[in-house]
This record gives C-alpha cells, structure tokens and sequence, in this order.
C-alpha cells in the first residue's frame, strides 16, 4: 500500500464513487489482512504521518515503482491512517472497511525470504548474494545511488521514467529483507491456515 499513491485507502472507491456497508462487507471478504512489510519497505506509516514516533522511519521505500520520481506519502498509503479511517466510518456509518489483520511478506521471486538483513539475497534469482549482484552498491563506477540514478533518467520522457535497463537495478537498491508472516491455525493444513487468515489470527 506504500506505494498505492494515496488509492489503497482512499475515502472513496476506485470510480469516485461513496463507500458503503456493501463495500465494506465485499472488502472485509476479499481483504481479511493487509500487508504490512515487505521487500518494498513497510506499509505502517511515514514520519510525515507520524513525526512523534522514532521508528516511523524504518525501511521506506520512497520511489514510484518502475520510476526515478519521488513519491510523496498521502495518509491513504499507510495502515495507522487506515484503521482511523475505519474507526471514523464505523462511528458515523457504522461500517468499517478497513477492518484487517497484519501480516509480513517478503514478496521476493525466489521462492525464500532472508528474513534478516545480514541474510540478504535480492528479490530476483539473478541478484545473487554479493553487494555487487544484488545491488547494493552504485552501479558503473557511480560515486553514490543519486549519481547513478540521475544518469538512469531519460529526458526524452515525461515524469522521470527510467530507462528500461535500469529500472530493475535501481529498484533493486531500495529493496529491504522483507517481513515473514505468521498464523495462528488449529492446525498444519491449507484449509486450517487460511481460516486463521479469514479470522484476522496473524
């Protein structure tokens, strides 16, 4: 959701159109946990949103996907401003929809998550384990990242699009060791474990 652009937990639907008790029904359905880290920073909030908490800083991934330019949070990105929303809805409408469990992902492609970041393989197969591979460090003799990413964008397009070859590369240098979820299931079946989900039991 950090990267939704403000969308993920907008006061209104995709269309424009007013949230209802029907959609928070259908959402609570489709959407029984959020997730709240991953690989691509964390979803809690920002220290925009919450300049009191020491930690609202941790692991942000401050970049539009697939782009140079830099996102700016909106209170719709992040679950702290989710549940108040919801809180807020469910006291004048009496309906919640943004009513969810939490978990960790590590949305990575490899089929693993490191889940510490000494441990840290990259998101892609190809990244490998080195600094090098999985780019940790600037690329092309690049002093720093900054220097990197400037020479990555191509003035010929608008908004700061990144030139195809590097847009994977730079991403990757934002990428964090990701999160892990956990569930508290009746036991170890697929059946058990996705009920626990549909509980919010994470």
């Amino acid at each position: 959701s950090n990267a939704s652009n403000g969308e993920m937990f907008a006061l209104e639907t995709y269309k424009g159109g007013e949230l209802t008790a029907d959609y928070a029904v259908t959402r609570s359905r489709n959407e029984p946990v959020m997730e709240i880290t991953q690989i691509k920073g964390t979803s809690e909030t920002h220290p925009t949103l919450s300049p009191n908490d020491e930690w609202a800083n941790f692991e942000l991934y401050e970049t539009f996907i697939g782009s140079a330019a830099k996102s700016s949070p909106h209170t719709g990105d992040y679950a702290r401003t989710a549940i108040g929303r919801g809180l807020t809805l469910q006291n004048s409408g009496g309906f919640n929809p943004f009513k969810f469990g939490f978990i960790g992902s590590s949305d990575t492609h490899i089929g693993a998550g490191p889940y510490i970041e000494e441990k840290f393989w990259g998101k892609f197969p190809q990244d490998g384990a080195s600094p090098e591979a999985r780019h940790s460090v600037p690329p092309d003799g690049a002093k720093t990242w900054a220097v990197a990413e400037a020479d990555a964008i191509d003035v010929a397009t608008p908004k700061g699009v990144m030139k195809p070859s590097m847009r994977r590369l730079l991403a990757a240098s934002h990428y964090s060791a990701s999160g892990l979820a956990g569930v508290w299931a009746d036991e170890n079946t697929r059946e058990a474990i996705f009920d626990a989900i549909r509980r919010k039991e994470t």
